[in-house]
């Protein structure tokens, strides 16, 4: 039975981490981080320093590169995450908590 709620357990992390993934990016995707929050209204590919081709993301107001938007909010996600997973732990431990006290009023 343990074994199933560690399963249980990290199903959720697992889960909770993708959602958030998934919420990070298109919220990166959307918005390129100015005060008013326009959203984007234009895709361009632009050399970078390096030469290598890199997606722009602009709005009426200035163009940012996809990579640097996205680590911008990686603080965020990183705390997000940490808060899921002890969320995640705390709705397992309670889950095995229950149990166990069924099992010992039932003996």
């Amino acid at each position: 039975m343990p074994y199933r709620l560690a399963i249980l357990a990290v199903a959720l992390v697992l889960a909770g981490t993708g959602l958030w993934l998934l919420i990070l990016h298109v919220s990166t995707y959307t918005r390129i981080g100015t005060d008013d929050n326009d959203g984007v209204t234009a895709h361009k590919w632009r050399l970078n320093e390096k030469g290598v081709p890199e997606l722009y993301l602009c709005n009426n107001l200035m163009c940012k590169s996809y990579s640097e938007i996205r680590w911008q909010y990686a603080g965020y996600f990183a705390i997000d995450a940490i808060v899921f997973s002890a969320a995640a732990g705390l709705v397992a431990f309670l889950f095995a908590w229950r149990r166990r006290t069924k099992a010992q009023s039932i003996i």
